[in-house]
């Protein structure tokens, strides 16, 4: 989840995968490598008061870029699939401003452990403040 305290312009949240996992792309890849969805929180009718982010999507990690932010909680989400067994750093997300790179905000650090049952999650991926 993505806090933002005043409206922002240009907003990137970078969120690297353990080993151990690999993110599904919501569309075909294309031949850079990377596939684009679009995710939007809008309500129908009030584009006008939130904003739209582009997803690229890449083998190590999920990147949500937006143009405009206005004030409040944003949540990101994505799928991604256990590909190997065992424990893994599960790396902080990142958010920060294009324009104002001093502007930024990171997750709590964690740990993934992955067996023949499922996955757990040990620790949090807490909200990013920005």
């Amino acid at each position: 989840q993505l806090m933002v305290f005043d409206e922002q312009r240009g907003i990137r949240v970078i969120d690297l995968l353990p080993s151990g996992l690999e993110p599904i792309d919501p569309h075909t890849s294309s031949a850079a490598g990377l596939a684009y969805h679009q995710h939007s929180n809008c309500p129908r009718g009030h584009l006008h008061t939130c904003s739209v982010f582009r997803r690229e999507t890449y083998a190590d990690r999920v990147q949500y870029l937006s143009g405009w932010v206005p004030p409040g909680a944003h949540s990101l989400e994505y799928q991604a699939i256990a590909s190997t067994r065992g424990t893994f750093v599960l790396p902080p997300a990142h958010a920060s401003s294009v324009l104002e790179p001093e502007l930024m905000g990171m997750s709590a650090a964690g740990q993934l452990v992955v067996r023949n049952s499922g996955a757990q999650l040990i620790g949090s991926t807490a909200s990013l403040n920005s």
